[in-house]
Order: C-alpha cells, then structure tokens, then sequence
C-alpha cells in the first residue's frame, strides 16, 4: 500500500488541528498604513493565501510593528464570524503559561468560520490580546445568550454568525494606559438571517470533536507563545511610547476614516438582512452627503430600518 492511500489517518486530522489560519485583532488603527480612524481585524497576506479568500469587506493595508517592521495585510473594521471554540492562557515574555504572574497579559483565540465574498471560510482562528480579549469574551457571551432566546434553546449558537465590529477608541489599560478599541457585538441578531445553512451546519457538527481538541490544546501546557498572531502581536506602535495624538474634531478630512468605517458596517448589516444592492448604494450615498455636509469628527447616520 502507498502512503497516498493512507490520507484519511486521524493523527493527520491531529496535526492539522493547530495549522489553522488566523485573523489578528489590531488595536490601534495608527498602525496601519494608511492609517484608519479605529483598530480592526488583520488578515496578513500569507494567512490569506492559507484560506484561500479574505474577510468580507477586508481592504489592503500595511501593519507596522513597534520594531519598525510591516507586513501586508487585509484590514476590516467589522468581521462577520461563525464562533465554534475558544481557548485562552496568560502570555508573558514570548511564552505561554500555566497561570497569571505579574505584568503578564490574557490572549484569547476563537476558533470559526469568517463570510467571505463567496461565503464562509475556514476554520479560522481569531487572536485577540490584553483588555480586547474581554471584550471578546463578552461578544461571544451575549452572542450565545441572544441565540438561545431566539431559538428557545432549539440550536446551538454554533450554527448562527455573529456580527463583530470595531467600537470608538478609548485610553485603556489598567498600570499603563494607551489608545484602544473594543470590540463590540452588534445588537442585530435574526436567526433566520443569520443561520450558516445545512450544508456548514452539517460540516460543523461533523467537525466537533477536532474543534474540542483544538480548545483543549493549551490546558495545562505552557510553551512558547507565537500561535496564531503576527510577530510583534497586537502591540501598536504608540503603545510603548507616548499617547498617540488624537485627531481633532475638526475638519472634514479627520472625518472620513470613520465615515468609511461606518459605510463598510452599514453594507454588512443590510447585506445581511436582505437588502438589494441598489438599496445599499442609495443608503450610502445618503451616509456621504450627511458627512461631507457636517463639520464636526461625528456625524448622524440615517440609518434604514434593519
């Protein structure tokens, strides 16, 4: 017999557990080129080939380490993400450990399925650090608290997406502080818009055991810290230094970034509940009038009754 003939070997489906692409949340939109008006979901370019497509919505940027290095990656400001697992340790100084020691911070990844432009993908992991891990621990929460009111306990949370987006930025950190975004968990929630179908469900329910191993992985097993981010991590380039300055309320030009970031969530939220693209277009042409008309950072969005 051929090796060929021996590709359905469960110790393959074991190795291939921690060969998962991965998504990096950024928490500082300053560190990407051309920088963005809050943080984000970052997929580098090599993870992107790995799954072979990108987040919905993700536009090309540059990610810039504190060291001074980049990479290439596909930055979004709202994530679409179908949550199966999640797994969590303390890391400090390039490793992973047992437990909380001082100045040690919490990274917690989630592993699932991310909308595409042709549909769900995956799995992916999504690695998130420090104070935006509760952020995402909360999201998945409340995410799994809406699905079990909607279906009445009928489905697990599993088979639903949920929408996930950048909130407004904030000094945060508790001896240092630094300029952060939280992750917020969109309030829209419709089980009938938001079921990932039979076809992934099925796949899902298939997959649960190797989704229970991957989670499993990091219990009560230290090691070297590096799976499934980018080097340097999350860390903004103003973290280590100064505050980064904060963009005046002024001036029209400071309030593009953010329009731009509420046009990609607004496209997410009716594409998911429906709407036709003349329909999004037109709502979005609205949203841009309303910006280049007002003369403040903010600016009301008239939104569309979802």
């Amino acid at each position: 017999m051929s090796w060929q003939d021996r590709d359905h070997s469960q110790i393959l489906q074991e190795e291939m557990v921690s060969e998962y692409p991965f998504i990096q949340y950024v928490n500082d939109g300053g560190s990407l080129e051309p920088r963005e008006a809050t943080g984000g979901f970052a997929m580098s370019a090599e993870q992107a080939e790995l799954l072979k497509a990108t987040p919905n919505g993700a536009v090309e940027h540059t990610l810039i380490f504190s060291t001074g290095e980049s990479e290439s990656v596909f930055f979004t400001d709202w994530l679409r993400f179908v949550p199966l697992a999640t797994r969590f340790a303390w890391v400090k100084d390039g490793n992973r450990l047992g437990g909380f020691v001082d100045g040690a911070r919490g990274k917690l990844q989630a592993l699932g399925y991310v909308e595409t432009a042709d549909g769900y993908a995956g799995p992916v992991m999504l690695t998130v650090k420090g104070m935006a891990s509760k952020d995402l621990a909360q999201a998945l929460r409340e995410h799994r608290q809406a699905v079990r009111k909607a279906t009445q306990g009928k489905a697990p949370s599993s088979f639903f997406a949920v929408l996930l987006h950048a909130g407004e930025p904030a000094m945060r950190g508790t001896k240092q502080k630094s300029r952060a975004t939280p992750i917020v968990r969109s309030n829209e929630f419709d089980p009938d818009v938001d079921y990932v179908g039979d076809e992934l469900a099925d796949l899902i329910e298939a997959e649960w055991e190797l989704y229970k191993q991957w989670a499993a992985a990091w219990e009560h097993n230290p090691g070297p810290n590096g799976d499934g981010e980018l080097a340097d991590g999350d860390v903004p380039v103003e973290e280590e230094g100064a505050a980064p300055d904060v963009p005046t309320k002024a001036g029209k030009a400071d309030a593009t970034p953010a329009t731009e970031s509420t046009k990609r969530l607004l496209t997410a939220l009716m594409r998911g509940k429906g709407f036709t693209p003349d329909a999004i277009d037109s709502a979005l042409d609205g949203l841009t009038a309303d910006a280049a008309n007002s003369s403040h950072h903010t600016c009301t969005v008239r939104r569309p009754r979802l």
